[in-house]
């Protein structure tokens, strides 16, 4: 499960399901940790299966919104907030961790606009 567009999912199945099942369920699996939400865009959010009970954590071009998954990176995020628990007696419920800017194709592309 890649993610899950609310729009997309009722389209698909129109009358299978009422929208306020699917907020319920999907902030029950939010809850226990089981989806991540990802809010790229204010007006979208798209739902991700959190299988190995750890969030993935993307940059995102501002250009083409291609995602690119920080997997290197995923370990060290995820044991901060572990220390952040135990430093602090902080439970730690949700968060949003994401960087915006350009990939290296736009970024390409950009500058070679730029010099023509």
């Amino acid at each position: 499960m890649r993610g899950i567009f609310f729009y997309e999912l009722r389209v698909q199945n129109p009358g299978a399901v009422s929208l306020a099942t699917i907020v319920r369920s999907l902030k029950t699996l939010t809850d226990l940790k089981l989806v991540q939400v990802l809010t790229f865009d204010p007006s979208e959010m798209h739902f991700e299966a959190a299988t190995d009970g750890e969030f993935r954590h993307y940059a995102v071009c501002s250009n083409c919104e291609t995602l690119t998954q920080l997997k290197d990176l995923e370990q060290s995020i995820n044991e901060l907030m572990k220390q952040i628990e135990v430093k602090y007696g902080f439970t730690i419920q949700s968060y949003q961790l994401q960087f915006f800017g350009l990939c290296s194709n736009c970024l390409v592309k950009k500058l070679l606009e730029k010099s023509l």
